[in-house]
């Protein structure tokens, strides 16, 4: 009876989630936890009661799975995004991307990256300095 309610509750839970956009990742990591313990061979009660939560789990993972991502213009006003996140915190997550296209391609998706690769001298010196000697920097800048 308990992993009958336990699963009625991370039901509701996901079913929120989908229907209010909001912490999909968390949901979908609850349910494929319960949905993994399912398979294990200590799971009491009966196989049909397993199978049937089997196969709404895997019915609602297909639901959170075939959720079209909500734009910008559908997001609820009050919600806290990404790019809301302090200038610094931003340049740190750049920071961490592993090469120049990378880098590139994150400017072409939002004008305030683009603006922070645009004006970030350090960003690009430690790049130049992970990827080349200093000896091929000063010759590069020999030549221009």
């Amino acid at each position: 009876m308990s992993r009958k309610s336990l699963f009625a509750i991370i039901q509701a839970i996901v079913l929120h989630s989908v229907e209010a956009d909001v912490h999909i990742t968390t949901a979908r990591d609850i349910l494929n936890t319960f949905y993994s313990g399912l398979d294990s061979p200590h799971v009491c009660g009966s196989p049909q009661l397993a199978q049937r939560q089997s196969d709404t789990c895997s019915a609602l993972l297909n639901l959170i799975a075939n959720m079209p991502p909500s734009t910008l213009s559908e997001a609820n006003p009050e919600s806290i995004t990404f790019l809301d996140m302090p200038k610094e915190v931003l340049r740190q997550i750049l920071a961490k991307l592993p090469d120049h296209v990378s880098i590139l391609e994150v400017a072409k998706a939002n004008e305030t990256f683009q603006a922070l690769v645009d004006c970030e001298q350090k960003q690009w010196r430690s790049l130049c300095l992970c990827h080349f000697t200093q000896a091929q920097i000063d010759k590069h800048k020999a030549r221009n």
